[in-house]
């Protein structure tokens, strides 16, 4: 996958990513009778990145929770300032995943071996393509959970002027 990054300076990540994104699956949250929270710290500064592959990220994530989550659940979305970096943070009510596929999440086309997550269709590029967008905003993603619980994704970006990383060919 071919990414090039168009960074652009003082993003407001909360109203130019992740509002215009939960704007555009409410409607799936109703039909599973989903809540979805809202927890926002103050003092989370804007940074420089590109709108639309972190919208691309934050959707992938989002629209992972509502697809794995258990209908009647809840989804959490917080927006916090780490020390040195943003963190936006997807948890959901749900079968969550073994640890021990922790590893596996973010491989290309890769789909996690259990019963529960595999009756749910999907491509394995989804969070692929999460890790590749972090990467390029030279932040990260990670994931943990509690297997028949929960699980939550972690967007890290660092604060501050960022260059974008230099585009890569196609894998």
């Amino acid at each position: 996958m071919s990414l090039c990054a168009r960074i652009q300076p003082r993003v407001d990540l909360l109203k130019q990513v992740l509002e215009p994104e939960v704007e555009l699956i409410e409607s799936q949250c109703d039909a599973k009778e989903m809540a979805l929270e809202w927890v926002v710290e103050e003092g989370v500064p804007e940074i420089s990145c590109d709108v639309g592959l972190l919208r691309i990220a934050f959707s992938n994530l989002l629209r992972n929770a509502i697809k794995y989550g258990r209908e009647q659940g809840i989804i959490r979305i917080r927006l916090a300032l780490e020390g040195n970096s943003v963190e936006i943070v997807v948890w959901n009510q749900g079968p969550g995943f073994p640890d021990s596929e922790r590893t596996n999440l973010f491989h290309k086309f890769t789909r996690l071996d259990d019963p529960d997550l595999k009756k749910e269709k999907g491509t394995g590029i989804g969070l692929y393509s999460t890790w590749r967008i972090m990467q390029l905003h030279r932040g990260r993603v990670r994931a943990q959970s509690k297997q028949g619980e929960w699980a939550e994704f972690i967007l890290t970006l660092p604060v501050g002027e960022q260059e974008p990383l230099p585009r890569e060919a196609e894998d």
